[in-house]
């Protein structure tokens, strides 16, 4: 009987192992083996099809299949400013086989709510580009010409400024620029994309946005839809086809100390505790992918260049830095109200 109960209690130890996943979700792997994609790999997009994040991730998944030997699709799951996309990295397994193609907008969770994923959640793996400013758009047909026109109709008037949501990428340079011109109070209405943000600018259902050159609004800027009055940036920007658009510090100076906020970055990141083999792997594909030529031609189409890739620690430590900064910035300032701390984010 003794004998029975032990083997019994063998057996339910082993079940238990086996639904718990022997204490990780990962496959049991040798993580110093070259790994080999064995199914097809899902970019996970948490915005809409058509904007930048989603053209980014589907410019570079069949360069990413073609180093790696398999197929990688993308499939997109919008909604809460990729909160949901992030949930969902973040309860799969630890894989490579997902991966999250994301922007600097999810860096604000630990105060908005959209999700309670942070960097201590995800591992960034690449980043293609970091520096990419917004350009402060009003409708081509608007009476407001020059950045002088335009900051003296915020000072007089409230207005409606489109957004891909609180906390969005293209959210913070629009709260920093109508603070630093003391602006009547602005109403940031939320759209699933930047391309959509732009577009809402275009077809008049908002005054103004400051949204990214890079996809979300060149092609409405050349169509004559959507007139650009500055960049966020400390540098002017030719845009292919358009010309130059001037540096916002030539009509705000205040926002000289602060412009490096303005802008955002777009990354690959996969669920923490994926083995170091695998992300190596999905590391050296995803470098081999931002330097293939329908990548690079799809960035100077636009007038972006590639000029800084991150990845590795480099990656995940911006990531981590980013989160710190733009979570406190809307806590702060009242746009949100969870404090970023309760979900374990120190202070910058």
């Amino acid at each position: 009987m003794r004998k029975l109960l032990s083997v019994l209690l063998v057996l339910i130890a082993m079940a238990s192992l086996l639904f718990a996943g022997g204490g990780s979700d990962a496959e049991s792997v040798d993580e110093n083996a070259e790994w080999v994609p064995n199914k097809t790999i899902t970019i996970i997009v948490g915005m809409a099809p058509g904007g930048g994040i989603d053209t980014m991730a589907r410019t570079i998944a069949p360069a990413m299949g073609e180093y790696l030997g398999c197929q990688v699709i993308v499939e997109n799951m919008p909604g809460a400013s990729s909160g949901v996309a992030a949930d969902y990295i973040a309860r799969n397994k630890a894989d490579g086989y997902s991966i999250f193609a994301c922007s600097s907008s999810i860096c604000v969770y630990p105060s908005s709510e959209n999700s309670d994923v942070t960097y201590q959640d995800l591992d960034m793996l690449v980043m293609p580009f970091v520096t990419h400013n917004p350009a402060v758009l009003v409708n081509a047909n608007s009476p407001i010409k020059t950045m002088e026109d335009f900051i003296a109709y915020l000072q007089e008037n409230p207005t409606t400024a489109s957004t891909a949501g609180v906390g969005s990428t293209w959210h913070f340079p629009a709260i920093m620029l109508s603070d630093a011109v003391g602006a009547k109070p602005v109403t940031y209405v939320p759209y699933s994309s930047g391309k959509e943000t732009t577009l809402a600018v275009s077809r008049g259902e908002v005054d103004w946005s400051t949204c990214g050159i890079y996809q979300e609004s060149s092609e409405a800027i050349l169509s004559g839809l959507v007139r650009p009055l500055a960049i966020m940036s400390d540098k002017p920007f030719n845009l292919n086809g358009y010309g130059e658009v001037p540096s916002v510090l030539d009509s705000v100076p205040e926002l000289a100390d602060s412009i490096s906020l303005a802008g955002g970055w777009r990354g690959f990141a996969v669920k923490k505790g994926t083995p170091k083999n695998i992300e190596e792997k999905l590391t050296e594909a995803l470098l081999y992918a931002v330097n293939s030529e329908d990548f690079v031609n799809l960035l100077n189409n636009n007038g972006v260049s590639v000029d800084d890739v991150l990845s590795g620690d480099e990656a995940k430590a911006l990531f981590e830095e980013s989160t710190k900064a733009y979570s406190y910035m809307l806590y702060d300032r009242g746009y949100t109200y969870r404090d970023p701390q309760d979900v374990g984010v120190p202070r910058p």
